[in-house]
Order: C-alpha cells, then sequence, then structure tokens
C-alpha cells in the first residue's frame, strides 16, 4: 500500500503537480505494472490521514510526503496532520517513508524536511537512506545533481525524486534485516565524561539490555579536541584522500573511527545538549565524515542516538542529526531511532522515574531494528490508472 501526503489548499502549483506525477509514475516503475496491485492513496488533509492509519495501513507500508510550501514556509495542512500525528502514537509503526519538498523561495524547504523526519520517525515510520529531496525556488540546490546527471535543474529534481520514491517502496517490499550473518557491530561515538554526563550513563544503562553474544559494541571518545575538524580541502584533494579510506587530516577518525565504522551495522551517536548544538567534537565527527562518505555508501548503516538535554531542547538536536547523518550523509533512520530524555545535574538520569524500563524499551528497539526490520515477505505492488494530476486535481475539487 502507498500513501502519497498532499497537504495544499486551492490551486496546484505546476511544478508541485508535476513532482506528484513523478511519485506515482515511479510507484508503477516500481510495482512492473502487474495486474495483483493496489492503487496509491492522496492523503489531502488530517482526516484522510487518520482514516488511512486506522483503516488502510498494513505492516508493508510506503507513505510518501510530498510536500509544497509557499513563500512563507508554511503549510497548515501539514501541521495539522503532524499534530495528529504526535496524538496518535505509533500510528506509522511498519511503515517506510520517503520526504519530498517543493518550495517557492530559498529558505525552509530543508528546516520543513527536518520536522516531518523528526515527527514520522517518532511515530514509528523507517526511513531508508537516499529518501528526501527537496527543491527551492530557484532550483538552484539541484545545480550539482543537474550536473553530474547532465539534466537541466527541474530535470534533476524530479530524477532525485523519483530515486527517492523507489528506494523507500523497494525497501518497504523487500526488507530484510540489516545483519543476518553472526553478531551485528555497533559503534558508538561519544565526546563525555563517561562517569558523570548523563548521556553516557543512560548508554550504560542500555548496553545492559544488549545481548553482547548478538551485538559486538564498540565506543569511541572523541573528547579533549582530538578531532580536528573539516578545513574544506578542494575536492580533488578530499576524493584522493576517500579513494584510500582516508583524510588529509589524519588522526582518531582515519586511525579508528573510519575502520570502526566501515566494520559497523549501526551507528550510535551520545549526543547532550550543548546549547542547543551538538558538541563541537560530534559536529567535527560528522563533518569528517565527508572524506570516507565519498567512497562508502551508508544507506545501509542504521544511525541511533541518545540525547539528554539539561532543561529543553532535545528536539532541535534530534533534527539537526537527522538533517546532518540521514539527509546529507543517507544513513538509514530505523523507527524510534533518537531516545530523548532530560536531566541536568551529573548524574541525575539515575534518578528519573522508570528509567531502567526506558533503557529497557530502547535496547529492544535497537536489537529490533538490527535484526528483525519486517518478517513479512509479502510484496505489495502499486497501480496507478488514468493521469495522477487527474486524481490529485479531482480530489482536491471534490473536497472543497
Amino acid at each position: 500500500m502507498l500513501a502519497v501526503v498532499c497537504p495544499i489548499e486551492g490551486a496546484v502549483p505546476e511544478r508541485y503537480g508535476q513532482l506528484i506525477d513523478t511519485v506515482l509514475q515511479n510507484a508503477k516503475k516500481v510495482s512492473g505494472d502487474k495486474k495483483d496491485t493496489e492503487a496509491a492513496v492522496i492523503l489531502r488533509d488530517e482526516k484522510d490521514f487518520l482514516y488511512w492509519c486506522e483503516t488502510q495501513k498494513k505492516p508493508s507500508s510506503c507513505i510518501v510526503f510530498a510536500v509544497h510550501l509557499d513563500r512563507s514556509g508554511i503549510n497548515l495542512r501539514l501541521y495539522a496532520i503532524l499534530k495528529e500525528m504526535d496524538y496518535h502514537t505509533d500510528c506509522l509503526l511498519g511503515c517506510t517513508g520517503a520526504i519530498l519538498v517543493d518550495g517557492e523561495n530559498e529558505l525552509y524547504t530543508k528546516n520543513m524536511a527536518k520536522k516531518i523526519a523528526f515527527s514520522i520517525n517518532r511515530a514509528g515510520c523507517m526511513l531508508p537512506g537516499y529518501t528526501f529531496a527537496e527543491a527551492t525556488g530557484s532550483l538552484k540546490n539541484q545545480t550539482k545533481n543537474a550536473m553530474h546527471r547532465n539534466l537541466s535543474l527541474k530535470e534533476a529534481f524530479f530524477a532525485n525524486a523519483g530515486e527517492a520514491v523507489c528506494h523507500a517502496l523497494e525497501y518497504a517490499d523487500g526488507r530484510t534485516p540489516a545483519h543476518t550473518d553472526g553478531p551485528a557491530r555497533l559503534l558508538c561515538i561519544y565526546a563525555g565524561n563517561k562517569q558523570k554526563s548523563n548521556t553516557c550513563l543512560f548508554w550504560k544503562l542500555v548496553r545492559k539490555f544488549l545481548p553482547e553474544d548478538k551485538i559486538v559494541i564498540r565506543e569511541i571518545n572523541l573528547r579533549n579536541g582530538e578531532v580536528a575538524d573539516c578545513l574544506g580541502c578542494p575536492f580533488e584533494v578530499c576524493l584522493h584522500y576517500s579513494e584510500k579510506g582516508s583524510c588529509f587530516y589524519g588522526g582518531v577518525m582515519v586511525e579508528q573511527v573510519y575502520p570502526a565504522l566501515l566494520e559497523s551495522d549501526a551507528l550510535m551517536i551520545l549526543s547532550p545538549n550543548y546549547n542547543d548544538s551538538v558538541s563541537a567534537n560530534i559536529m567535527a565527527f560528522i563533518n569528517r565524515l565527508t572524506a570516507l562518505y565519498r567512497k562508502v555508501d551508508f544507506k545501509d548503516k542504521l544511525l541511533f542516538s541518545i540525547v539528554v538535554s539539561g532543561y529543553s531542547g532535545s528536539d532541535i538536536l534530534a533534527e539537526q542529526l537527522i538533517s546532518s547523518l540521514h539527509f546529507n550523509k543517507g544513513f538509514a533512520l530505523p523507527a524510534h531511532a533518537i531516545r530523548m530524555l532530560t536531566a541536568n545535574d551529573p548524574g541525575e538520569i539515575l534518578s528519573c522515574k522508570d528509567i531502567e524500563k526506558e533503557a529497557a524499551v530502547y535496547a529492544e528497539r535497537i536489537k529490533k531494528n538490527l535484526y528483525t526490520f519486517n518478517k513479512n515477505s509479502c510484496i505489495m505492488k502499486y497501480t496507478i490508472q488514468k493521469s495522477p494530476i487527474y486524481y490529485l486535481c479531482k480530489m482536491l475539487l471534490q473536497k472543497e
């Protein structure tokens, strides 16, 4: 079952209509246009969304958020859907998603995409790598993409969007465990004091519930400024070192982090809130991944994170990690990937109510995502009849 969320009022802008057409045509491509297919469903508002979740959603459903933003960057119908999503816990559990954002100016597209990803992931939706595409008003953000594909800016955006939809559909069709042979490997990156950091202390509780015979964990501490930040080498220099699995600046990233990440099935980031941002060392780690990213595909590696704030703002860090590691680096985002908590004084996390239970629940999610994404081997198919834009416009007119 494919659902396409199209929260728009009034007339359909031309480029947005073409985007919806791209979504549905790529769904048809994945289906192979066979007879035993199911029709894609267009969800226009929160009522459509809730009805689909309650009556039509299946364990292997794929949901694509295709969102148009006007010059204000505000889409009230989308916000209404996100609101209902928060009130209906796990309403997207078992689903696979993709996010496409079409904007009218140079702002807001990435910011809105982060909010969508954050919300649908908390609702239980899995986001595979490379399932995001955006277009700013001028399409200048597609310049490099267009150059590499030898396409116009608009054609490059639609090609990118089409690939994002195909990745999500193919993943939903044939989901397999991230790791199947022998123990899974999880790399944990942190930059704090293990004895006092609330983030590290919660991770210690979580780790206690992860079976050592099934999940091999390696921890690397990037504390005390050991990681030099990326200084922006010329592309040719970065590519040269990348081909060797290295980086011009060397250090712990090349000696320890790169080899450990290459061997891992999942990445865990321990990230306390530093002025509503990840710490300098964690940010340097993310930036330095660029050299490895040029050579290695991260889409088969899962991203987890524990975020602890002293007062508030954990969602800001969660969205920062989603943007930098999922959107930009292509790590897969399993359902409920980021655990957010609040604790201020050193060690305070250990006295929080039901903290052991919280740790056990999160550990179970890690295990489940590493080994059993979806046991349903049934491959769902999709079919589109008539013009996709015809159906969209018809639904818009019927509901006005």
